[in-house]
Parts: structure tokens; C-alpha cells; sequence
């Protein structure tokens, strides 16, 4: 397409076709023309912001930040670049100048629904929910059923505790969003801990996301050839977004580190935008190590069939940045989710094991999973402490101080009133007994 133009084309010609490549995720295709169009057509607003927007795709905000910057110095009057630099900001963690730029898009356009929006993502991630909330029902103020506004609404109630006005922002979200984007995984979380819910009730909902999420790319899988070989090594594949500085490091670094590279051949998927020091522990004891951030879930299935992987393991459930719609196209012969990321079924149909344990998943729990439980007699996980610098073990300070100190550190959703009556049975079982309640929950400039 881009090869019909030519350099006496109309700026408007050369937009229109750069933006059918984009519709399309062709981004690196347009990215080949980005310095010549630039050069080309110096004063146009349109071709900065789509190689703008085309870099944010494809995760390069300082590139995209610059096409912005000089957009709007050619026209400072354009909300809509104030509000792509706004979110290529948000995306390098920048959040003041993100929520500066959302609040000029906002100031040209005072109806931008998706700008109040992201402010409020912003604020939330600077922790001030209550500026969070309030942007988020302007947006409602404008557009009723924008379901962003209401996923997030759900977001911002889980962390203030609130897990009944979250599920009931997370349904509305589900209800006007018609099945185009997952807004499924919000609400899972939060009915793990409604305890209002029966276990079968919360199921159906996992059930709901294979219908939606996992049965469309039933066409997609294909069968496989089983090819004898003598002696050949299982190869085993591991996605998730977090082999780097991570709670999962603890129970995943000596499952992976001790792995017999005499039998098996080990594959990590990583979904990364940024690597660290943990990700170069995982990647030296893997055989290969597979960046797939930037790949689409159809070309990360492919590449996964390619590489003739026989075992493929899920390791984020419904947490975020997971990749469960590729294994809903069954790349693998056999695939399992191991509970590091997520403590219950994924709800697909298309993932053959869950790998648990007795403690975990017991006995007549099974019609709660979608996959067939692969329980294990001991633990389903090894726990390396690691490094925590605590210092050594003190006398106890009950013995000094008369008393017994409770402490919990769990997040404020799963307190509910039932929580409070077990904990408040306990206290007044215990004379004189104290509670201490800790988390980043309980921090930040909301006031609860």
C-alpha cells in the first residue's frame, strides 16, 4: 500500500493508509517509513501521531513521546496529542506529566471521557484513590455506560476494600462492554473473596470466561503428530509476565534451577516489558529463553506449535498480563496451570491439568475446576526465603509487655465482616490481646 504513494501525494492519502496498516498491527511495517514521512511532511500533525501512537505499540514511549512533543509544537491546540503523550507518559511510569497532559486534552475538550479516564488511572497508580473515583464518575457523568470508567471504578473498590461496589462496577463493566476486551479477570478477583458467594456461584463466572475468551479459538486448534524418537527430551514451556523481581521468584527460581537438563529441554516464554536481575537468574537456567512481549497471542501460539513444545505451563492464571487466550488454542499437546499466579482454575476448557496439592484443592473440590487436578501428596510448591534481612529472632514480646500482639499484613479486601467477627472471637478469647493490621492498602491519601 504504502509503496503506490509516492511523494507528491496528498498528506491526507499517506494518513489514511498508514492508519488502515495500524488497524491492521502492521507497526513495524510502518515504523520502515517513519524518518522519510517525517522528513517528508514536516508540518503534519497526522503522520507525527500516528508513528506516535505506533511506537507506544509497540512499547517504545521515549520515540513516541518525542513524535508528540513536536506535534504539538507545530499545534498546541489539538487534544487529542495531549492526550497520546499523556498515556506514553503513564506507560514509562511518569505519572505528573502524564496527568498535566490529560488535564490540557481535557482543557480543549472538556466531554474527553477517555482522558478523565486514564487521569484517574494515573492517579490511582500515584495512590490517591479518591482523585481515582472522582475522575472515573465524571466519565460516567459524560458517558453512562463507558465500561473502562467502570472496570476501573471496580480497580479503585478492590484496593479501598469495597469488594461489593467492585463487583457490582465489574458486572456493569461486563454488561456494557458486549465481550469485546476481557474486563472478566477484575471481577474474578473480586469474588474470590465476596463472602456472599457460593463456590459453585463463583464458578460459573470462570465458566463465563471460557464461553467468551476460550471457546472462540476452539477452530484454532490443530492436532498433533507424535513423532518416536529415541531418547528424546520432553521439551517444557513456561509463560508468564513475571520472571523478573516478583513474588513468584520464591516458589519458581528452584523449580526452574533444578530441572534435569539430561531429560528435558526448558523453554521460558517471557512477557516482559523490562528485565531485570531476577530475569537473568531465570534465563540462565532455562535452554531457551523467548521474549514474546510484542507478539500478538496468535503469533506467540504459533511460535510455541513451531518449537514442538509437549508440555506447556501457565504460571499467571487470571493475574494480570496473562496469556490464557494462547493457550485457549491448545499449542501444546498437553498444557497445566500451576497455582503460583493464581490460586484456582483458569475456567478453560482448552487446559488439560491443574497442578495442586491435597492442602490446596481437597477431596470432592474437583467439579470446581475446569482442568483435571494433578494433586501432588506433598506441598504443589517449594518456598525459598531467600535473602530477608530480618535479623535475628527476638524474645517474645508478649513476655515483656504482658500481653499478646495479633499482626496481619493481608490486603483490605479480604477483610469482610465475617473476618472481623473470627478475629474479634479470638481477641476476646484472649485477654488483654492486641491486633495489629498492616498493608499498603492502609497507605496513600484515602481516608477510610
Amino acid at each position: 500500500m504504502l509503496e503506490k504513494i509516492n511523494h507528491k501525494s496528498a498528506p491526507k492519502e499517506v494518513v489514511n493508509a498508514l492508519v488502515t496498516l495500524y488497524n491492521q498491527g502492521k507497526f513495524l511495517l510502518i515504523l520502515e517509513k517513519e524518518k522519510q514521512f517525517v522528513s517528508l511532511y514536516q508540518d503534519s500533525i497526522d503522520i507525527l501521531n500516528i508513528f506516535g501512537s505506533t511506537n507506544i505499540a509497540l512499547q517504545n514511549y521515549k520515540k513516541a513521546i518525542t513524535n508528540f512533543i513536536k506535534a504539538i509544537r507545530i499545534n498546541p491546540n489539538v487534544p487529542t496529542i495531549y492526550y497520546n503523550l499523556g498515556l506514553a507518559y503513564h506507560h514509562i511510569g511518569n505519572m505528573d506529566d502524564a496527568i498535566e497532559n490529560y488535564k490540557k486534552a481535557i482543557d480543549l475538550k472538556p466531554d474527553y471521557d477517555e482522558a478523565f479516564c486514564n487521569m484517574g488511572m494515573s492517579l490511582e497508580e500515584k495512590g490517591n484513590l479518591e482523585g481515582a473515583i472522582e475522575k472515573y464518575n465524571k466519565v460516567l457523568e459524560i458517558n453512562p455506560k463507558h465500561p473502562g470508567a467502570h472496570m476501573n471504578l471496580g480497580n479503585s473498590y478492590v484496593l479501598c476494600g469495597d469488594y461489593n461496589s467492585a463487583i457490582k462496577n465489574y458486572k456493569t463493566a461486563i454488561s456494557n462492554d458486549k465481550g469485546r476486551y476481557n474486563f472478566l479477570g477484575g471481577l474474578l478477583f473480586a469474588i474470590n473473596y465476596s463472602p456472599d458467594m457460593s463456590a459453585e456461584d463463583i464458578f460459573e463466572y470462570y465458566k463465563l470466561f471460557d464461553q467468551r475468551f476460550g471457546l472462540p479459538h476452539k477452530h484454532k486448534c490443530k492436532p498433533f503428530v507424535q513423532h518416536k524418537v529415541p531418547d528424546k527430551k520432553l521439551k517444557i514451556g513456561y509463560v508468564s509476565p513475571d520472571f523478573k523481581e516478583h513474588s513468584m521468584e520464591r516458589f519458581l527460581l528452584p523449580t526452574i534451577a533444578h530441572h534435569n537438563h539430561d531429560k528435558f529441554e526448558i523453554f521460558a516464554f517471557a512477557d516482559l516489558k523490562k528485565s531485570d536481575l531476577v530475569s537473568l537468574k531465570y534465563k540462565s537456567y532455562v535452554d531457551h529463553w523467548i521474549r514474546t512481549d510484542g507478539m500478538t497471542d496468535d503469533e506467540l501460539a504459533q511460535k510455541i506449535r513451531s518449537l514442538g513444545i509437549d508440555i506447556l505451563v501457565d504460571l499467571a492464571g487470571h493475574t494480570r498480563n496473562n496469556r490464557l487466550t494462547v493457550f485457549a488454542q491448545k499449542p501444546a499437546p498437553v498444557s497445566l496451570s500451576w497455582w503460583i499466579g493464581s490460586g484456582y482454575t483458569t475456567g478453560l476448557s482448552a487446559i488439560n491439568y491443574f497442578l495442586t496439592s491435597k492442602f490446596m484443592a481437597p477431596k470432592g473440590s474437583e467439579h470446581l475446576f475446569s482442568e483435571k487436578l494433578w494433586t501432588l501428596d506433598i506441598d504443589a510448591t517449594v518456598w525459598d526465603p531467600g535473602k530477608n534481612n530480618l535479623g535475628q529472632v527476638n524474645n517474645l514480646p508478649a513476655l515483656s509487655k504482658g500481653f499478646i500482639t495479633f499482626g496481619t499484613l493481608t490486603r483490605i479486601i479480604r477483610i469482610n465482616d465475617r473476618v472481623i467477627k473470627a478475629w474479634a472471637d479470638i481477641l476476646t478469647k484472649v485477654p488483654n490481646s492486641k491486633l495489629i493490621i498492616n498493608s499498603k492498602n492502609f497507605f496513600g491519601n484515602l481516608k477510610y
